[in-house]
């Protein structure tokens, strides 16, 4: 588990009050931020899951030629109509050009990128505005503030994170919890 107590000294940035060793810096310094280049499509196989594994669409093989390929453990964000949605690819692929996609360079963990993004759903949406057709361009998404500890605590918050949404969803099928 982590403790925040570790921590003696904070300060206040542009998303709220973090330990001093951390740092808020913007997606591009995440690593390579590339968009899709696939045709596009009005629904995206993303479903609220947090891997994506199997799409319910396919590529052709002239069409994966034209493609950038995004690499495994790679973030992967809606920045047109359904802005904010956030899933991590399971396997090297590709996708179309609503998705903005982080390539994580080293010291950087996708799951932790992962749930800081679904956690910030609605601070995309704000950045997107309100128009008819939201859109955030990759050029302004690469400049959104994310939270950036060292990469041990990375690592450790996607683990609690990640065990806590098991159990729950344990709970859940269970029927351990229920949903009111």
């Amino acid at each position: 588990m982590i403790s925040f107590n570790k921590h003696k000294e904070f300060k206040d940035t542009e998303i709220g009050r973090i330990p001093k060793e951390w740092k808020v810096v913007e997606v591009a310094k995440l690593g390579e931020v590339v968009t899709g280049t696939t045709p596009s499509t009005k629904n995206t196989d993303f479903n609220k899951k947090k891997i994506i594994k199997i799409t319910e669409r396919k590529v052709s093989k002239e069409g994966i030629e034209k493609a950038r390929i995004i690499s495994k453990n790679s973030v992967m964000v809606t920045c047109i109509a359904s802005i904010g949605e956030v899933a991590l690819s399971s396997h090297d692929c590709i996708t179309n050009q609503q998705i903005n996609t982080i390539i994580c360079k080293e010291g950087i963990d996708p799951e932790f990128v992962y749930y800081f993004l679904l956690n910030s759903k609605a601070r995309l949406k704000r950045w997107a505005g309100i128009t008819t057709s939201p859109i955030i361009k990759k050029s302004f998404f690469e400049k959104f503030p994310i939270l950036l500890p060292p990469i041990s605590e990375q690592q450790k918050i996607a683990e609690v994170l990640s065990t806590v949404k098991k159990g729950l969803m344990n709970d859940l099928l269970t029927g351990k919890k229920r949903v009111k």
